[in-house]
């Protein structure tokens, strides 16, 4: 999608994506859904002028879509929520049987765990009816 944005309406994105409109036109892909973008000028060689050069615009396109670029992530790499949206994202595109499988096995795990730890406080403590008196 190709946009103009009005820098005093969306001041907030003006200022996130650091979107100058005395620039030529800023090219970037936003990918909403995993919170990153990729601006234009992380391209080796990059000059303000070639967000109107088509034949870049491509290259870069095509740079996205090969993997050849890396993103600019909006959330910080040490937040936990740029890893469990993903993870949510994962697991609800899985199948509902498999959904199943996955939550049976944490219940399990969670079950059989607390089963362990109370016998395991039986078993470390005296009891003090076998306890001999000297």
């Amino acid at each position: 999608m190709f946009a103009t944005v009005d820098e005093l309406a969306y001041r907030r994105y003006v200022e996130l994506f650091n979107l100058n409109p005395k620039t030529p036109p800023y090219v970037f892909v936003l990918n909403h859904e995993d919170e990153e973008y990729y601006p234009m000028s992380i391209q080796p060689g990059y000059r303000e002028q070639d967000g109107r050069d088509m034949v870049k615009v491509s290259d870069f396109l095509q740079g996205i879509a090969g993997g050849h670029l890396a993103a600019v992530h909006l959330t910080p790499w040490y937040n936990p929520s740029r890893y469990t949206k993903k993870a949510t994202r994962a697991f609800f595109a899985l199948e509902e049987w498999q959904q199943t499988i996955i939550g049976l096995v944490f219940v399990g795990g969670a079950v059989l765990l607390g089963i362990f730890l109370f016998f395991r406080t039986l078993v470390d403590e005296p009891n003090p009816i076998l306890k001999k008196e000297k």
